[in-house]
This record gives structure tokens, C-alpha cells and sequence, in this order.
């Protein structure tokens, strides 16, 4: 099969590797084979990162890419001289970077290149800006010669596409980064946290939220949307998260329990885009379980907002959701007592409704347990 046969699939393979890192080593392969290369190399470093990201090298010995990942990885003569000299998507061969006389008197030739058999080279830069370099290298014994126009048309050829499927690998990674540190952030957070759309779609869920779902018996998913355990409350939910143009109204909401007792829901707007995400969440719901070690407990409320004990018990109550009055039967005062109390923690919390406490307690902890972690 002729070059100009094989360009269709080699920018198949480049494109199957675009999407999944793993088939660069029959990518490459296949594109030595097309430009009568011996070895290859390809790299994908992210700039300030101690060792490379990524590197393939199919054809090498194991133990000489071992040998360059320790030693010459970052001290690479080739790669530093390239992004220094030469454009992304150029193709070059060795004698660009320096006179062939000098490039054989240097370590890196003498040490690493030459005792593989490897005189000549074809190279590209693949990417170089503020955040990642990569490059694609062909290499040949001197028996062979230096790479001619016909090799080079051809890497020029389907240097484009190189180009695209690395800067797709480096996307991908980006949102993969994303998600794991996102989802890694909220799994450690002990209260049930969503994701979650206009439509009460539920588009991540952290470990306490997946067990709320599997319990089932304060919320679930019912036709593919968040649900509570009563039509008004689930009416009201939905109302929380959906607001206008798709933007979440936000709030706090008590999901009453079969025992009696809730649980305390905070819904707030997200307007930022999440890239990680197949669609872009509208809201974020935090659900407090009474019943859970996540709950603040008085203490830490006390200190948080320099509370009284009285008025950081009353304040711990009220995240219930349930309203002053079962606040007060669950402290043994009477209700005009936990209203005394509840002003007196407003004015410490700088808020004025039993919503907007909910939510600054809420927010306070977390960002606490953000900093813990």
C-alpha cells in the first residue's frame, strides 16, 4: 500500500487516539511504519510538571525509556532546543536544531540516542503555550539516511490532525481533572450534595446523596427527576431548583421523614459552566441528615458564630427545617424563648429569616470542611 493510500488511515487511527490515549501506540506504530522510521517518540507534558504526562515510545526497550524518564526527561536537548526554536506543526529534522558535529559531541546523542542506533530524526511540535508542550519524533539509523521530502510531506500531511487529537487528549484530561477533584471535594463533604438541572434532573450525586436514593425514604428518583416523599413538597423542590431561565431560585426546604422528623434541603443557583458535566447543572442541593455525624454540632456553631450555648442550640435546631416551634418541644423551652434566642442569632449572623440562616450555617461548615481538607 503507497503513502497517499494509508493517509485515510492513519488519520483514522490519530483520531481513535484523540478520544482515547491508550491507541497512540498503534497510531504511532502505524505511522512509523508509513515514514520507514525505526523509533518514535511522543510526549504530552503539562509546563511546571516534574516528569512527563504522557509518553509513548512502542518501539523503544523498556529499560531505555525507564533510563530517559530518570535521567534525561528533563534535560531533554532535543525537545528544549525544539520549543525554542521551531513553530507547532513544522516539521524538522535534527540538523535544524544544530550542526550534526556538534549535536554528536553532546551527552544526550552520545549517552542515550546513539547506543540505540538512532542518527536521524523527523520531528513536530504538536502544542507549546502556557500549560502544555507535546511533540512527535521519528527516528532512523545512519545506515538509512536522513528522512526525505516524501517523509516530510506526509507528516505534514497529517500534522493537522496530530495537532487536534493532542489538544482533545489535553481537553479530556482537563475535564476528567475536574470531575475527579469536583466529585473528590464533595465526597468529602458528610451531607448529601446534588447536581442537578432545571428540570431536577440528577446529574451527580456524592456518596451521602447516593445513599439517600438507595434509602428512598425522604427523596428518590421518580421518572428520571428528583422527587420528594409527598407531591407538595416535591412541587416545592422543583420550584427551588427550576426558577427562570434555568437559573435556580434557590432556598431552604424541610423533607419531612415517616418518623416525624426532617431533614433540612438548601438549593443555591449555579451559573457557572461545568465542563464535566454532559449539562450544565442549574442548582446545587445540600441536604443536612439531624441524624448524621455531618451535623454541626452545637459546639461548632458556637464557635463559628460566637454564639451563646442556648443561642447555638436553638440555631443547630433550626437547621431541622421543621420550624421554631418543634424547635423549642425538642429543647424543652417554651417557643417565645427560641424566638428570643433565634433574634439574637440573626443579628450575630447578620440574617433576618430561619431560610437564610439555614444557608449561611450550611455554607460556613462546608467551606470549614473545605479548608480541613
Amino acid at each position: 500500500m503507497g503513502r497517499k493510500a494509508d493517509l485515510p488511515t492513519l488519520i483514522d487511527l490519530i483520531y481513535q487516539a484523540a478520544v482515547d490515549s491508550t491507541a497512540w501506540c498503534a497510531a504511532t506504530t502505524r505511522i512509523a511504519d508509513a515514514l520507514q522510521a525505526s523509533a518514535l517518540s511522543m510526549h504530552i507534558e503539562i509546563v511546571g510538571g516534574a516528569r512527563p504526562r504522557f509518553v509513548v515510545a512502542p518501539r523503544s526497550d523498556p529499560d531505555w525509556l525507564r533510563i530517559y524518564l530518570e535521567r534525561w526527561a528533563s534535560s531533554n536537548l532535543i525537545r528544549d532546543r525544539a520549543l525554542a526554536m521551531m513553530p507547532v506543526g513544522i516539521t524538522y529534522q535534527l540538523e535544524n536544531l544544530m550542526p550534526r558535529a556538534s549535536f554528536e559531541r553532546t551527552a544526550y546523542y552520545n549517552e542515550f540516542l546513539a547506543p540505540q542506533g538512532i542518527n536521524h530524526g523527523l520531528l513536530m511540535n504538536l502544542a507549546h503555550d502556557t500549560e502544555a508542550a507535546s511533540g512527535i519524533g521519528f527516528y532512523r539509523g545512519r545506515a538509512r539516511g536522513e528522512f526525505g521530502r516524501e517523509e516530510e510531506r506526509l507528516l505534514r500531511a497529517i500534522g493537522p490532525h496530530l495537532r487536534r487529537a493532542v489538544a482533545l487528549n489535553l481537553r479530556l484530561e482537563n475535564i476528567e481533572m475536574q470531575r475527579e477533584s469536583t466529585a473528590e471535594m464533595l465526597n468529602r463533604c458528610a451531607d448529601g450534595a446534588f447536581l442537578l438541572d432545571a428540570q431536577a434532573r440528577v446529574l451527580f450525586a456524592n456518596r451521602a446523596a447516593e445513599a439517600l436514593l438507595r434509602e428512598g425514604a425522604t427523596l428518590r428518583v421518580k421518572n428520571g427527576r428528583l422527587s420528594a416523599s409527598t407531591s407538595p413538597t416535591t412541587a416545592a423542590l422543583r420550584n427551588l431548583i427550576a426558577g427562570g431561565d434555568g437559573v435556580a431560585a434557590g432556598g431552604a426546604l424541610a423533607l419531612p421523614r415517616a418518623d416525624g422528623t426532617s431533614m433540612a434541603a438548601r438549593v443555591l443557583p449555579l451559573k457557572a459552566e461545568t465542563a464535566w458535566l454532559s449539562r450544565s447543572p442549574a442548582a446545587i442541593m445540600f441536604v443536612k441528615d439531624p441524624r448524621a455525624s455531618g451535623l454541626p454540632s452545637i459546639d461548632q456553631i458556637k464557635e463559628l458564630f460566637d454564639l451563646t450555648p442556648a443561642q447555638a442550640a436553638t440555631a443547630r435546631e433550626i437547621l431541622n427545617g421543621d420550624g421554631i416551634q418543634a424547635a423549642a418541644g425538642r429543647l424543652g423551652i417554651s417557643p417565645a424563648t427560641a424566638r428570643t434566642h433565634l433574634l439574637e442569632v440573626f443579628q450575630k449572623t447578620g440574617t433576618n429569616r430561619q431560610a437564610e440562616l439555614v444557608r449561611v450555617i450550611l455554607q460556613r461548615t462546608i467551606a470549614t470542611l473545605q479548608r480541613i481538607s
